[in-house]
């Protein structure tokens, strides 16, 4: 079995909501509306939003199993500023570091769902 990225399938409670900050704030492109659902394009990926009950809390993030979608970036410290500069939830204050040397930062949507940003090192120190 070969795996493929398909769609990222992504959970929120308001999609006026959802669509302003993926649009919006994320800068991602509207592809398509419907009833229980909005899609938005990246530059090489697709996520769908999915209309559902209630928002998730970010507090149990990396302690409690679960998965997170990362977003490569050129500058994570740069991606930090404007997404804060945009009222986002950044989670961390400095961008941590892995142990190949990737550099990476957590934020969250306005429901609670967390991605992160990374910043793979040069080519030099991997």
């Amino acid at each position: 079995m070969q795996l493929t990225l398909g769609r990222i399938h992504v959970f929120a409670p308001d999609l006026g909501q959802a669509r302003a900050f993926y649009g919006a704030v994320l800068g991602l492109r509207l592809l398509a509306t419907h009833d229980r659902l909005v899609r938005f394009a990246g530059s090489d990926f697709e996520i769908d939003v999915f209309e559902c009950e209630r928002a998730t809390d970010v507090s149990g993030y990396s302690r409690e199993a679960g998965s997170s979608v990362s977003f490569a970036v050129n500058n994570v410290s740069a991606a930090m500023r404007e997404l804060r500069g945009k009222g986002v939830n950044v989670l961390h204050e400095v961008p941590n570091t892995a142990a190949d040397g990737t550099r990476y930062a957590a934020f969250a949507d306005p429901f609670g769902t967390v991605f992160e940003l990374i910043e793979a090192p040069p080519e030099s120190a991997r």
